[in-house]
């Protein structure tokens, strides 16, 4: 099972850095100033982080993880931006990912036997935002690291 989460992970991280910080904000820095396509960019890859509830049905919970999703893309655009590579972002969202899927796997595992959607669902809403907490450093860190982008003149 661990395998599978890492080569899911792992696929996962490339594809949607590949998708969000390489292919649309390409395209979006074409048309936009710098911070309008960072922004345009980090919240799009959060809002599609909602479509999860059509496989849980569990709203709430992806409209959490939709918020704690906006706040790491944030990171990694950052990490896209600084770098000059997404390769350091596909490694970091894959990580990322593998760390939280295990975690909640390895909740999952001690409910005796539920699945991950009633384990999410018996989850007061309260409780639900943990996973937000948890991303908030990985927001002020990227704000940190974007501090300086876009204060020289650049083209329009």
């Amino acid at each position: 099972i661990v395998m599978l989460v890492l080569v899911n992970t792992v696929l996962v991280g490339i594809s949607e850095e590949t998708m969000f910080r390489g292919v649309l904000f390409s395209g979006v820095r074409r048309v936009m100033r710098i911070w309008p396509a960072i922004i345009v960019v980090t919240l799009v890859f959060g809002v599609v982080h909602v479509l999860n509830a059509l496989f849980t049905g569990n709203l709430l919970a992806a409209a959490l993880q939709a918020l704690a999703a906006t706040m790491s893309g944030l990171l990694f655009m950052a990490v896209r931006i600084r770098s000059g590579s997404l390769y350091p972002a596909m490694i970091l969202h894959a990580l990322w990912d593998f760390s939280l899927l295990t975690i909640v796997r390895s909740a999952s595992a001690q409910a005796e036997g539920q699945s991950l959607n009633e384990v999410a669902a018996n989850i007061p809403w309260y409780q639900q935002l943990v996973p937000v907490l948890v991303v908030l450093p990985l927001l002020l860190h990227a704000m940190y690291l974007l501090r300086k982008v876009g204060r020289d003149a650049e083209p329009g």
